[in-house]
């Protein structure tokens, strides 16, 4: 799945990130990586905002929220 919105044509853009309210998951984009997304849907997987230089558990991202 190749991201399909207009934001891949923003220069600065370096990243764009979805996180599901529904479910434990987080989808991201890299302008690096031909805008291929990477998903992270396990407790112990860590989201690396690489353009923020940010890393974050998923499990702290979804602490204290029920799906």
């Amino acid at each position: 799945m190749k991201l399909s919105l207009g934001y891949t044509g923003i220069e600065t853009l370096e990243e764009y990130v979805l996180v599901a309210q529904d479910r434990r998951e987080v989808t991201l984009f890299r302008r690096s990586e031909r805008w291929q997304l990477k998903r992270v849907t396990q407790p112990n997987e860590t989201l690396e905002l690489a353009s923020l230089g940010f890393t974050v558990p998923l499990a702290d991202i979804y602490d204290r929220v029920q799906v």
